[in-house]
């Protein structure tokens, strides 16, 4: 029988996704996202780790051959955030690329930032169960590892959605966002010279560009007639 504190830790763990997801649905709350659209998009994001860990098994070991100050960028960028990034793209562009509810710049975001909590929802687990300090390591990875995911499924949808409504973006340029704000991540966690602290600037720069542009987008969406603009709106 699982005891209170173990129900606490599994709390910590599994809320900061979705909440992140709920947060990214409320922007969007003029126009709201079908429910089994999310739904498939967080369930396909969750079985993601396990092809993308494939990969890491693979790409990790060469990145570390690169010789030189090399090795570490490599494992960061290469080894790391590009096979993270490259699966949940796959699984982004694969659900929603013929769905008809897909017609705004906006609706990018939020099934991006969807598939990506997905992810890092079974990521998460995985990282906090097997820690010695479960609870420590769910706080942390609430304010770290779910924000830059979410971040970084943001840009790559946002990415998506342009290429897709306005002819302005390229599946290769949302992958090549994503792995940038993710390996800048990792590399700083990676690299023994530079301090981990590193990553909060980051990630509040990350979140005030992806915020602004999802600002941006919900206004081209208005003017554009994709939707309603709403009283006061």
């Amino acid at each position: 029988m699982i005891s209170f504190f173990g129900i606490i830790i599994i709390l910590a763990s599994v809320l900061p996704p979705i909440i992140f997801i709920g947060v990214a649905d409320r922007f969007d709350h003029y126009k709201k996202e079908p429910r089994k659209v999310l739904l498939r998009l967080f369930a396909a994001g969750v079985v993601m780790p396990l092809a993308a860990l494939v990969l890491e098994l693979v790409l990790v070991p060469l990145s570390r051959m690169i010789p030189g100050g090399l090795a570490i960028p490599a494992e960061a960028f290469l080894g790391i955030a590009l096979p993270e990034e490259g699966v949940k793209l796959t699984a982004l562009f694969l659900i929603i690329r013929r769905r008809k509810e897909f017609d705004e710049v906006l609706d990018g975001a939020v099934y991006g930032i969807a598939v990506a909590m997905g992810f890092a929802l079974l990521e998460n687990i995985l990282y906090v169960m097997g820690s010695g300090t479960p609870m420590a390591a769910a706080l942390l990875r609430g304010i770290t590892a779910i924000p830059l995911h979410a971040a970084a499924g943001g840009f790559m949808g946002l990415a998506l959605a342009r290429d897709r409504i306005d002819s302005k973006g390229s599946i290769g340029l949302a992958l090549l966002v994503a792995v940038l704000i993710h390996g800048i991540y990792d590399l700083i966690l990676l690299h023994p010279l530079l301090p981990d602290m590193l990553i909060f600037p980051v990630l509040i720069a990350g979140w005030w560009l992806l915020i602004n542009r999802m600002k941006r987008a919900r206004k081209d969406d208005f003017n554009a007639g994709r939707h309603y603009r709403p009283k006061g709106g």
